[in-house]
């Protein structure tokens, strides 16, 4: 029997469109509360930002990065408002988890061009809220109100007697923070 391209073609198409399975694990793709977790683990007080003690700062993109720069003015927009350089950011592909969905599909995925218009918010907010949290770290540290805490490039300055203090100095501080 002669098999062409058409037969293949057609043979294809009616078994892709068969049968679709998916097949969903929240408990393997989340990572620890954070609340339980050792003191030199790292803090991750949402899920697209990640402290490591002594080190740098992580920004889990929800995005894959597709030639559009997506993933590069998202983690600028976060380091925009963690007042941190870029250069001071490590980036990484989100895992499978419905924390990372897409604000206007309901869905993780990429594409569209609109990574940046509908991701926006959300990455603002998480950055925000994360130098609020670290900005009341140092201030509870120094003992002094967090609007006396300032931050210059990733660093956070307060009372003349107390040395500048980074991000990942601060994450045991933090960890106990609401």
């Amino acid at each position: 029997m002669k098999r062409g391209r058409r037969a293949f073609m057609r043979h294809t198409a009616i078994g892709a469109g068969s049968l679709s399975l998916a097949l969903v694990l929240p408990a393997c793709a989340r990572g620890r509360d954070d609340a339980g977790a050792p003191a030199g683990a790292p803090l991750k007080p949402n899920a697209w930002v990640e402290v490591v003690p002594q080190g740098r700062v992580r920004f889990v993109c929800g995005g894959t990065e597709m030639g559009q720069g997506s993933a590069t003015g998202l983690a600028m927009l976060l380091c925009e408002e963690l007042e941190l350089p870029l250069s001071a950011l490590d980036l990484a592909i989100a895992p499978a988890d419905r924390a990372y969905d897409h604000a206007e599909y309901r869905l993780q995925t990429t594409g569209g061009s609109s990574s940046i218009r509908s991701e926006f918010v959300v990455i603002s907010r998480a950055g925000a809220s994360v130098r609020e949290l670290f900005r009341a770290a140092a201030a509870r540290r120094w003992g002094v109100p967090p609007e006396q805490v300032a931050i210059r490039d990733g660093r956070f300055v307060g009372p003349a007697s107390g040395a500048p203090l980074t991000y990942g100095e601060l994450v045991g501080d933090a960890r106990g923070l609401p």
